[in-house]
């Protein structure tokens, strides 16, 4: 299995900052086959991107998404 990516090709990385439906977000956490801890999840949902900010609070949406469009690296917060 690859790496998650954004439709532009960057790899997604925690601590992105993303726009997303009209607001800029930070990738908070990724649920992927590697973390199982989050299996019920993305059985249910698919694989993407739990993403914080100030316009929804928590949004999740598919690492695939059109609208989900990286801008840059951001900082990683301590212990992620």
């Amino acid at each position: 299995m690859s790496e998650p990516t954004y439709c532009s090709g960057e790899p997604v990385r925690v601590g992105d900052i993303v726009h997303y439906c009209e607001s800029d977000y930070v990738v908070e956490s990724m649920m992927t086959r590697k973390n199982p801890e989050w299996s019920d999840f993305w059985e249910q949902q698919g694989e993407g991107a739990m993403l914080v900010g100030p316009a929804l609070g928590r949004v999740y949406t598919k690492f695939n998404d059109e609208e989900l469009i990286f801008i840059q690296r951001g900082k990683r917060e301590a212990g992620s």
